[in-house]
């Protein structure tokens, strides 16, 4: 009957309507086989026969009474009728002698549904919520049975029975739960057994899918802190999902005290993740995008999955109704959706000839899996027909070879990211080289004359920046300072800083306007896409400075901005001509040059730094200036240039 899971959720999910039907007609056949007749057992238990129980829907508290009248009620056979109503009582009538002479007497009842069962009108335990029909997976129980109520007399177990999930209507009767009277140790004997008899199987169809999910979290474990890899990630979160699916599975099984609520809705959002995640598979290896005609059946796998979900939340009659609707149409559409998995990477891979051959044997080991998945579905419906040899080799069988599947697009997956992290690391030691030089260069960069102090703060946002700057002593006793910021970040960014410096060195006889125009050229020619914002000021020993801009910031003196006016940004427009001021600085006077960087980091909140604050603290050094602005949270390559004027 767990072959009647796997067909009820598709080739790896089992849904929460599945596992409790798969438990409820392995009971049924449990009760209509090995309990034909009243038998004794080795071990001292007797089994209650079908033909000692009738039924009847309904709730009535009278019928746990011993002496009723029984005329109404239905013998429960395999020709019964079919039940409607989601409560309904069993009467099963014992001989007087049932529990003479055992020390322990006690009463077994094996039913996956909420019940309430009395002996002689007395009750001797519930399982379940009979309010809601709740339970757990637990569908052997053991009750004790007092002293009381053993005697000569004719004894009647009455048991009220309240569904939740078996959907009434569907051509299943309320075939008796198998009762087992006897000794209370050799109860628990007897359960013990029973569950070492089935769980064999049982561990043969779940493990190697628990076996898959422990694999895909390694997978996911080693990929998702890098995110390079979609395929990994997907292969890894469908190997997840479908191990807690099975391993939910293998609990109910165990028949474990786990609230099948919870049971079967671990199951049912697992099993639609990874059914997605599947679909998705095949083409992140192939990077291609989903036909649209295979939306279509994930989206019905999907609605079936949060109905399901649903049925949880609402009463118990309109639950039946929607699980109702469930059986008849939503499982149908999911059947019809898992059939389509095997196309996925039939279509991903469509030419074969046309896959590069760098990911052909990872397709290769892709499109194998979707396939021994999809033999599931065949196999279920042959396991009815050739039970024994169906579920005794070839279920194993298949998810041996999903699991094989498995490990080799793992080891594959493995493989690629380990010749990435080679490449990250080969990028990560160019670019440190890179960061070196970079630093090396703006180092050297800074000459300073005797009447000024120049301090420089530089933070890029990267390993290299876009940012530079240069302070070079000119002829004349002239001081020139040079500040920029190049769009974009990284290594091209920096590129582009690097073509400008070099542009504006022996550029000495230039005036800063002339300046600005010849490395506008320079970067128009060059064709690198991009541009660049820069300021130029030449300072004389006597505090006279010339000052010409390029769409770049306006620098700070007493607190306030320098009214310039700005030109267009290098590298937009060829023949750009830029204009010059000149003001005097006093002695004591000081200028504050910043990028972009500063008044741009932003706070937790979002929040820029903005104007306000940075001319609040315009005056303070620059070390004090960029610390303030990283602390805030730095965004981009922050640099920040003061020069002080001793006069």
């Amino acid at each position: 009957m767990r072959a009647r899971a796997v067909l009820s959720t598709g080739p790896i999910l089992i849904a929460r309507t599945c596992i409790v039907r798969a438990c409820a007609a392995m009971l049924v056949v449990l009760a209509a086989g090995s309990s034909l007749r009243a038998q004794s057992l080795n071990s001292g238990v007797q089994v209650i026969a079908p033909q000692q129980c009738i039924w009847r829907a309904g709730d009535d508290a009278s019928w746990a009474a011993p002496n009723l009248d029984e005329s109404a009620w239905q013998l429960d056979s395999a020709d019964t009728g079919q039940a409607e109503s989601p409560r309904f009582w069993i009467r099963c009538h014992v001989a007087p002698d049932t529990f003479a002479g055992l020390n322990l007497p006690a009463l077994e009842i094996r039913r996956q549904a909420a019940w309430q069962v009395f002996l002689d009108g007395a009750e001797l335990g519930r399982n379940g919520n009979l309010e809601s029909g709740e339970l757990d997976m637990n569908a052997i129980r053991i009750l004790l049975v007092p002293p009381s109520l053993v005697g000569p007399h004719p004894t009647v177990i009455a048991l009220k029975v309240v569904h939740r999930y078996l959907p009434f209507g569907s051509g299943l009767p309320p075939v008796a739960p198998e009762i087992r009277l006897g000794d209370g140790l050799a109860l628990k004997n007897d359960r013990a057994g029973y569950l070492l008899s089935i769980m064999p199987a049982a561990l043969s169809l779940d493990m190697p899918f628990i076996a898959m999910g422990l694999v895909g979290l390694v997978l996911l474990v080693f990929t998702m802190p890098k995110g390079s890899r979609p395929e990994a990630i997907l292969l890894g979160i469908n190997c997840v999902s479908a191990g807690v699916v099975f391993l939910a599975l293998l609990c109910g099984t165990a028949m474990l005290n786990v609230p099948a609520w919870l049971c079967f809705g671990i199951s049912s959002v697992a099993g639609a993740i990874s059914f997605v995640a599947q679909f998705h598979l095949s083409f992140a290896i192939a990077r291609r995008r989903i036909p649209a005609f295979f939306w279509l059946p994930m989206g019905a796998w999907i609605l079936s999955a949060a109905w399901q979900l649903t049925e949880f939340l609402v009463p118990i009659s309109l639950a039946l109704r929607m699980d109702r609707i469930h059986s008849s149409y939503l499982a149908p559409a999911s059947f019809c959706a898992t059939t389509l998995l095997v196309a996925a990477p039939l279509t991903a891979f469509w030419p074969w000839n046309r896959v590069p051959p760098g990911i052909r044997t990872i397709a290769g080991a892709a499109t194998v899996f979707a396939l021994s998945q999809s033999l599931i579905f065949p196999l279920v419906v042959a396991s009815f027909f050739y039970p024994n040899v169906i579920k005794g080799w070839m279920f194993p069988a298949s998810s041996l070879a999903q699991l094989v599947a498995i490990v080799a697009i793992f080891a594959l997956v493995l493989r690629d990211q380990r010749q990435v992290a080679l490449d990250r690391a080969e990028l990560a030691g160019e670019m440190h080289g890179a960061q070196q030089i970079q630093q090396t260069l703006v180092g050297e960069s800074v000459e300073s004359l005797r009447p000024f102090r120049i301090d420089v703060a530089f933070h890029p946002a990267r390993e290299v920046g876009g940012d530079f700057y240069c302070c070079r002593i000119l002829p004349g006793d002239r001081q020139r300072i040079l500040i920029g910021d190049v769009s974009g970040k990284g290594a091209a960014a920096a590129m582009a800083a690097t073509l400008l410096m070099g542009a504006a060195e022996e550029r000495s006889a230039d005036s800063p306007a002339s300046l600005l125009a010849h490395m506008n050229r320079v970067l128009c020619r060059a064709h690198i896409g991009g541009f660049a914002t820069c300021l130029c000021a030449d300072l004389s020993a006597e505090g006279t400075l010339v000052i010409a801009n390029a769409g770049h910031l306006a620098p700070y003196c007493k607190g306030e901005e320098i009214p310039i006016q700005n030109g267009l940004p290098l590298g937009i427009v060829a023949e750009t001509e830029y204009l010059e001021r000149s003001l005097l600085l006093a002695p004591g006077d000081s200028l504050t040059l910043i990028s972009d960087g500063v008044v741009e980091a932003r706070g937790p909140a979002g929040e820029l730094f903005g104007f306000d604050r940075t001319r609040e603290i315009s005056g303070r050094s620059a070390d004090q200036i960029a610390a303030a602005a990283k602390q805030f949270g730095q965004e981009d390559d922050i640099t920040v240039l003061t020069v002080s004027f001793a006069g």
